[in-house]
């Protein structure tokens, strides 16, 4: 949600700090492109420390840098801020997936994960409706604020609540018990580091080519064709996203609509109904049509088998896009460009949630690096590419939008 949801609020930013619009929109820019790459660091992190420790510490660090962002006093400050935020703020995208390979088996992962990946697409579009109403209520400022207090609460719900779920991490914890109690027994937990910590940061974070270090996502990227492609698609999709978004408010804003500031947040809710809806399709039989297509190859399965979802966003995603592009030009009325956001919507989620199935089940015990890898190309094209669609948009006026 915090990628986003300065998008109603990048004309105030603007004006305050006397910088160009697209200044203004490289804060959501630096935040989205270090959401790519955040995982590459975090994923091996968490495979080599455990998942909650990486959690609590990074969500505090986000917390923590919502506060100087609200103060920035310039746009060099304010962008600086953002990007870290946007580091910090990716041990969701980095050790998500990986926690639910930890907690559940195959046949179990799929409807778990379509719950829990509806939220990367639902928040990005709730994000400017609540921006919306803070920018006229408030100020944009104030969006920060609101963002610090969420992730407080997110936060000491974590310190709280998340257990760990590394098995590597658990019986890291369970040898320290049994040795302080037994000091004359040595104990080993397989696949674990007796490195000092120090030593073992260094060597999650190396930027060599060794398998075990940080760059496990970098090299599965590159060397496994199925991961640079399916992530490359991802990477067009998630453009097209933010870029719709960042240049919503210009098109709902001008005739023949007009619309408000709170009415046009409240368009970004018609991909949210996409999301939800397929999201639901995707819980629901995501199991049944792995377990179907296992029956036809007389197999217990394969990671393949999840992709089968994705050939319907492969069809609604260009549909759905031409579809609003033309309605909006033709200036048609405004639940018609809003039925195509839906499907819009709807096929985003039809190609995300089985693709990263797919590299959970796929890359096993290292499926947050395999994640990282996705994450980190599909951020980086769809953060920076906004900042130059809106060059390409030229809005006619109204007689012409009209048959």
């Amino acid at each position: 949600m915090a990628s986003s949801m300065l998008a109603p609020a990048v004309g105030d930013i603007a004006k305050e700090f006397r910088a160009s619009d697209k200044a203004a929109l490289a804060g959501q820019t630096s935040f989205v492109c270090m959401l790519g790459i955040g995982p590459l660091f975090l994923a091996p992190m968490s495979e080599t420390f455990g998942r909650r420790k990486v959690f609590v510490v990074n969500s505090a660090m986000f917390t923590l840098l919502q506060i100087p962002t609200a103060l920035s006093p310039n746009i060099a400050s304010f962008i600086a801020f953002r990007a870290l935020s946007g580091f910090f703020g990716s041990v969701g995208v980095a050790n998500g997936g990986g926690s639910i390979f930890d907690m559940f088996d195959v046949h179990e992962r799929a409807p778990v994960l379509g719950f829990y990946l509806t939220a990367p697409l639902v928040a990005p579009s709730i994000g400017p409706l609540l921006g919306s109403v803070i920018v006229r209520s408030l100020d944009w400022r104030w969006i920060f604020w609101c963002m610090c207090m969420l992730a407080a609460f997110v936060t000491t719900f974590i310190y709280f609540f998340l257990y760990e779920t590394n098995p590597v991490a658990i019986l890291q914890a369970r040898k320290s018990e049994l040795q302080k109690k037994h000091p004359d027994v040595e104990y080993e937990v397989e696949g674990a580091s007796d490195e000092s910590i120090p030593k073992k940061i260094m060597n999650a974070s190396d930027l060599t080519c060794s398998p075990e270090n940080g760059t496990r996502a970098v090299k599965i990227l590159t060397t496994q064709p199925i991961v640079l492609i399916l992530s490359s698609y991802q990477a067009l999709i998630f453009a097209s996203m933010y870029s719709l978004f960042a240049t919503y408010t210009d098109i709902w804003s001008q005739p023949p609509y007009n619309f408000t500031t709170i009415q046009t947040g409240l368009a970004f809710l018609g991909p949210v109904v996409g999301f939800v809806t397929m999201s639901t399709l995707v819980i629901l039989y995501i199991d049944s049509i792995y377990n179907y297509v296992a029956r036809k190859n007389d197999d217990d399965g394969l990671p393949e088998y999840r992709l089968v979802f994705a050939n319907i966003g492969a069809v609604l995603l260009p549909i759905s896009l031409f579809m609003f592009g033309w309605t909006v030009e033709m200036g048609l009325a405004w639940p018609v460009p809003l039925v195509a956001t839906v499907l819009f919507g709807a096929s985003q989620v039809s190609i995300f949630n089985p693709v990263q199935t797919y590299y959970i089940d796929a890359y096993a015990k290292h499926a947050a690096s395999a994640l990282a890898a996705g994450a980190f190309l599909r951020s980086m094209i769809g953060g920076v590419v906004p900042l130059f669609v809106g060059q390409m948009c030229v809005f006619p006026s109204t007689s012409t939008r009209r048959f």
